[in-house]
């Protein structure tokens, strides 16, 4: 506030008590006076006149802060609407009231001590006049400034539930989410023109219902289906302002479960703490989330051994396991320090299970080649615990991963590390066991022995082969960097991902975020460097790339400044309940949260079609039609005619469409592509981003099998695609498309897969990943010379095709042979 309003202000102070200082004045006249008594009567009615006004006058142009700017149009409209006093009538009858009480009180006083002492000159009664309009003085201005300055701090939010389940809210009838506002001062407020948000820059997302608010009070606000905004099941940071823009409180809430609530510990404390749900009662009344066990050292990495340390509140005891599974009261009971060291001299557990693949079985046709390891793999010491109270109450289960003397280990050196940890029966079990052939391959067995080796093992009917939420199962995941630093832990969904490869191992598993598991549908960590805190991921065992598992990582390295979707990589190793069990990619998923994070649209307008016959998200008949008429404007018109042509430029994207497929084409595509692994997207609607224009867009995905093969130098693959994809062959027709597909390609060829930018990349990929892949090879095949071998000779097939494939090229399409007639 500028120097001028401060003086202002201070002005206004003094001229306020002008009243009290008259009513001392008189008061303290000649009290035998005649008419003595009608001077008082005076007095009081001119000090309730005077004060009123100055009350009025003073906070007015305060709380409007219109002491340097008056408008009196604005000023008549805010009188008219009785906007003028702080928390209108209560203030202002409060206000005049103290000054009156304590103004009449000190000049009845100091009247009665100076009668008493015989004193009553004119100038001893001015001197005790002038004394005790400075003391008024100082007390009216802390009494007024405390009301001021403190009555807007004391309304805060109180309590926040961003996941209510089973909470009915009254007076609503139902159980939403919802903000409960509590008065901690001793002021009524009266809640006009006050404003929740979940947006720093948009603070008026929700006007608080018109209500007096007294004090030690709640108002519950619902934030049903009609509010503009929810608290994010993730956490968030809640805003409560005036019409100012004046931050009254904010709160940054965190994740929470069904049916809890981000409390303060008690009502208008500093100190919030996850509690039961007591919408508009004392959070006393509520109790406090059983906090889990706390560990004396956190997930990561060792040089050498520790006790590890488990501790809970007053009154608890802690019951545990070290084998991934949930612990409950019937688990270990901790009494003692775990001595947590090097796991892997322990003996092998899961990595001994045959059952996890059809490749282990006698009647396979053919070799898989898999071997259970004759050694003892790398381990690490996984423990999950619960707190229990007196009641039989159970906390949230805590959960650890500690690798011990890993600086000694061969095979990590650059790599991330994931650890999974899960109920042994959710992985193996026979009925519903996701990894294994389980009850599915014994039933199929038995319906339809004669055609039971029709086809390869690894498209065997098994438990791995099934798909759907049903056989998803709930896992604790900890992400640890390359430098052994822990980055998240995290309760998540399991599934097996993939076709064919659900049969072989390691197998791919895709990772579900969801809320049901702990309260938050994102993975909140920066895992590729954009940050990017996706819903979906993928731990992704190479596919037909398997053995090398280079081909998607190099494509979508290559090309991710193309006007085509790729994915990001990185590189990780997998312990499954303790157990080494292979190298990965962890890998972004096509999902609403993808496009909407890479291309700014609305998640819930996309429209995502694969192989033509399905999408994200429920495909309805509006949304088949929408990708026949893109085909049918493609494929039916003559496209050499340019008016036809154009036309297609309007529902298809040119750049993205040439793009893909000369990235396609170049790489050698072929047998799974194009009449698989294609799909497109576009918004359902027209909107104002770049990317809402309703035009169909691709996506990279898949190129594991039938692609940067030694073999496939010198496929014509062009032509190949012509013969077998009848969107891409009737686009070629026009001249103008041709010719600019002629230039992407090249392009392509001088920059994206240059020989020697291609070279440089196999150089890093060699570094990395080469020591990884062979202990990989030796867990699952038991052989690692043999992998080296293999190693080798794949990183030759593919540095041999891009240096043939560049000549190839760049000779095709700077001849005729680029030509659709050919």
């Amino acid at each position: 506030m500028s120097c001028l309003g401060a003086f202002l202000i201070v002005c206004l102070f003094i001229l306020r008590l002008i009243p009290e200082a008259m009513t001392l004045l008189l008061a303290s006249g000649t009290g035998r006076s005649k008419g003595g008594r009608h001077v008082k009567t005076y007095s009081f009615f001119l000090l309730l006149l005077l004060t009123g006004g100055v009350n009025f006058l003073v906070y007015f142009l305060l709380h409007r802060r219109l002491l340097l700017t008056w408008d009196m149009f604005d000023t008549i409209v805010r009188i008219a609407r009785l906007d003028f006093v702080y928390q209108n009538v209560p203030y202002f009858i409060k206000s005049i009231l103290i000054c009156t009480i304590f103004a009449l009180a000190f000049g009845m006083v100091l009247r009665r001590m100076l009668q008493k002492a015989g004193r009553r000159t004119l100038g001893m009664y001015r001197k005790s006049a002038l004394f005790l309009l400075t003391g008024t003085a100082v007390l009216a201005a802390v009494i007024c400034y405390g009301i001021r300055c403190f009555g807007d701090k004391k309304l805060l939010i109180n309590e926040v539930c961003s996941k209510n389940e089973t909470v009915v809210l009254k007076p609503y009838g139902e159980a939403c989410d919802y903000v409960e506002l509590y008065n901690d001062g001793w002021l009524p407020h009266f809640i006009w023109g006050l404003y929740l948000s979940d947006d720093a820059d948009d603070l008026k997302k929700y006007a608080v219902p018109l209500h007096i608010l007294y004090p030690q009070e709640y108002q519950v606000v619902a934030l049903n289906d009609d509010a503009p905004f929810h608290v994010s099941e993730e956490g968030e940071v809640l805003y409560l302002s005036d019409e100012d823009g004046k931050i009254l409180d904010q709160v940054e809430c965190i994740a929470l479960k069904g049916d809890q609530a981000y409390s303060r510990i008690k009502d208008g404390s500093e100190v919030f703490e996850i509690r039961t749900c007591t919408p508009g009662k004392s959070n006393l009344k509520s109790d406090p989330v059983l906090l889990p066990p706390a560990f004396s050292h956190k997930s990561g990495f060792y040089s050498e051994a520790f006790e590890l340390v488990l501790s809970a509140g007053e009154g608890t005891q802690i019951f545990y396991t070290l084998d991934g599974s949930a612990p409950t009261r019937e688990s270990g009971l901790y009494t003692e320090p775990i001595l947590i060291g090097d796991a892997s001299l322990k003996e092998n557990v899961w990595s001994m299970r045959k059952d996890v693949s059809a490749g282990f079985l006698p009647e396979n046709v053919e070799e898989s080649g898999y071997r259970t390891p004759a050694y003892p793999v790398d381990k690490c010491t996984v423990i999950r615990a619960i707190s229990v109270d007196e009641e039989g109450n159970e906390s949230l289960i805590a959960s650890g991963t500690y690798f011990v003397d890993y600086q000694h280990k061969e095979g990590y050196q650059g790599m991330n590390v994931v650890s999974l940890m899960t109920d042994p029966e959710s992985l193996f079990g026979y009925d519903k066991g996701i990894y294994v052939t389980g009850k599915v391959y014994e039933d199929t067995k038995a319906a339809i022995p004669d055609q039971w080796f029709a086809d390869y093992w690894f498209w065997w009917e098994a438990n791995y082969t099934q798909a759907g939420e049903e056989w998803e199962r709930e896992a604790c995941l900890q992400f640890f960097d390359n430098k052994g630093e822990l980055i998240l832990t995290k309760n998540a969904g399991i599934r097996i991902q993939g076709g064919a490869n659900r049969g072989k191992l390691p197998k791919s598993l895709n990772l579900y975020a969801r809320d049901t598991y702990d309260g938050s549908s994102r993975f909140e960590a920066d895992f590729f460097g954009s940050s990017y805190q996706p819903q979906r991921m993928t731990l992704f065992a190479g596919g037909d790339d398997s053995q090398i598992k280079l081909r998607d990582c190099l494509a979508a390295n290559a090309c991710g400044k193309r006007h085509f979707a790729t994915m990001d990589f990185a590189p990780y190793v997998l312990f499954l309940n303790g157990e080494y069990w292979g190298c990965y990619w962890l890998t972004e998923k096509y999902d609403k949260e993808y496009f909407e994070y890479h291309y700014h649209i609305d998640g819930d307008d996309l429209l995502l079609m694969k192989n033509g016959r399905y999408g994200f998200g429920a495909i309805e008949k509006e949304d088949m039609e929408l990708y026949e008429e893109m085909r049918s404007a493609v494929i039916d018109a003559d496209l050499s005619v340019e008016e036809n042509y154009q036309r297609v430029c309007e529902i298809l994207d040119i750049d993205s469409f040439l793009d893909y497929y000369a990235a396609e084409i170049y790489i050698g595509r072929s047998g799974d592509w194009p009449s698989g692994n294609f799909a497109l997207w576009r918004t359902r609607e027209t909107g104002e981003g770049t990317y809402s224009d309703g035009r169909w867009r691709f996506l990279l995905f898949d190129v594991n099998g039938y692609s940067m093969e030694s073999w496939l130098t010198e496929e014509d693959t062009y032509q190949n695609v012509i013969r077998q994809d009848p969107l891409f062959a009737s686009l070629m027709e026009n001249p103008k498309c041709r010719e600019q597909f002629a230039a992407t390609i090249l392009d392509m060829a001088e920059n994206e897969f240059l020989p020697e930018r291609i070279n440089a990349f196999l150089a890093d990929f060699e570094v990395l990943m080469e020591a990884p892949l062979r202990k990989e090879h030796q867990r699952f095949y038991g052989d690692s010379e043999q992998n080296r071998l293999d190693f080798e000779g794949e990183i030759q097939e593919v540095r041999a095709f891009f240096e043939g494939r560049y000549e190839y090229i760049t000779n095709y399409f700077q001849s005729e042979g680029g030509s659709a007639d050919e």
